[in-house]
């Protein structure tokens, strides 16, 4: 566990860190609907949803940035492919809010800009019901024009930074086979952590970060073993094996296993009490974990920083939740009294 004058040194430094990513980004909107005022229509036989409220966030690979931003981390350079359609312009917004340049971005008119809606009903008690989520995404290959422009622009990102992020979320998302190629040739120069929903065994030359059910999967374990901790060690081993670079497992409530030349490391997360929401807690800890990589720190103080950022986002309800310096100061305090 961190005690606060090495968190204190960790956000001092984080304005001097430059992180590179290339991520399929997206935006969240929230819509709020107050069931209460919903009146039959006259054309057809439903109750419409009377949107009461309407919140947008970013989503996917795009929440790694906005946590980076949170966090105080000096630059950022995000490498993606939008759309040119409202949503596009809407994620653009988005980053200029937090501080985060759109210029590694690659615009394409034959793309969209994938987002997830997400209607949530209230009513006269306090339960809240989410009906099921509209997802605005790509259907087919990315065109090779836009391939170009993402790759000109990833080699743009990297130069100079301090460590890569790969957030790989989308089946027809950005990391195509010639990007992931190009991915591991950058990991020979300099740190690359990549982050992968279905494919985290395709990275090599990358510290890979799945969650304890897709690296079994990665190498052909059954998901049960996922329950144990002393499997998991076994399976990160594999995995290390499988792409010649350090693993690291996260493991929800359990924290993380960091495995490197066959050693593995646990680091417990920082228990929370309900209510809580566990939407975007990998988004959190990869970015506080890619943030404090390049600094002169133990693995252990490495992790426990990681696993300190998603203490503070799972509990905003509702909402991919960030966390400031001030906020990580006051919940470290919950758990040492400093």
């Amino acid at each position: 566990m961190l005690n606060r004058k090495t968190l204190d040194e960790i956000l001092r430094k984080l304005p001097e860190q430059k992180v590179a990513l290339i991520a399929d980004g997206c935006v969240d909107i929230y819509w709020e609907a107050d069931m209460r005022k919903s009146e039959l229509s006259r054309e057809v036989p439903h109750f419409p949803l009377p949107i009461v409220e309407e919140r947008f966030s970013l989503g996917a690979g795009a929440n790694v940035a906005a946590n980076l931003a949170a966090l105080g981390v000096g630059e950022i350079r995000f490498a993606g492919c939008i759309g040119n359609d409202w949503r596009g312009m809407l994620f653009r917004e988005l980053f200029r809010k937090i501080g985060v340049s759109d210029q590694y971005l690659a615009i394409s008119e034959q793309r969209i800009t994938p987002a997830y809606c997400k209607p949530i009903r209230n009513g006269i008690s306090p339960v809240k019901y989410e009906d099921p989520r509209l997802d605005f995404n790509n259907r087919s290959p990315m065109p090779e024009e836009a391939e170009e422009m993402l790759l000109r622009n990833l080699d743009r990102a990297v130069d100079g930074a301090d460590v890569l992020i790969v957030c790989d979320q989308l089946t027809d998302g950005c990391m195509t086979d010639r990007v992931i190629e190009r991915i591991e040739a950058i990991g020979r120069e300099m740190p690359v952590i990549a982050d992968s929903r279905d494919r985290v065994g395709l990275f090599r030359g990358a510290i890979i970060k799945p969650n304890e059910v897709e690296a079994c999967r990665a190498v052909w374990v059954p998901e049960s073993e996922a329950e144990d901790i002393g499997a998991m060690r076994r399976v990160a081993a594999l995995l290390e094996q499988k792409t010649e670079r350090a693993v690291l497992v996260t493991l929800g409530s359990r924290g993380a296993l960091w495995c490197e030349d066959g050693l593995c490391t646990h680091s417990p997360a920082y228990p929370a009490k309900p209510p809580i929401d566990f939407v975007g807690a990998g988004d959190s800890f990869l970015a506080g974990f890619a943030a404090a990589f390049g600094l002169d720190l133990s693995m252990e103080e490495k992790l426990g920083f990681a696993n300190l950022v998603p203490a503070v986002t799972i509990r905003k309800i509702g909402m991919t939740g960030t966390a400031s310096p001030d906020e990580l100061r006051a919940i470290l305090s919950e758990y040492t009294n400093e």
